[in-house]
């Protein structure tokens, strides 16, 4: 079985998780929830407007998560998505 992985994916779990938590820890205003739903439809939000970045192996994945720490345009830019998918979802009326 091949084992794929998009890197993306796994950094921008981290920075909206990351993201969510300092500001829930400001007690920013416009932040009215930081459930599980909220920060996976921000994660959605924020994968489907990142290009994917796919390695199959180990040294695939250093090499290419050394090439996102390294592109400081790429971190803002994911930074910028981040918190526009923040804001997007809390402002969303939600059923629950």
């Amino acid at each position: 079985m091949i084992n794929i992985h998009n890197i993306m994916e796994e950094h921008v779990i981290t920075r909206v998780n990351d993201l969510y938590n300092q500001v829930k820890a400001k007690n920013s205003a416009w932040l009215s929830c930081d459930c599980e739903n909220c920060r996976l439809d921000t994660i959605t939000y924020v994968l489907n407007r990142t290009q994917p970045k796919y390695v199959v192996s180990g040294r695939g994945l250093t090499h290419a998560s050394n090439f996102i720490h390294e592109n400081t345009q790429l971190i803002a830019d994911i930074d910028k998505l981040c918190v526009e998918g923040m804001r997007l979802v809390n402002n969303a009326k939600r059923p629950y």
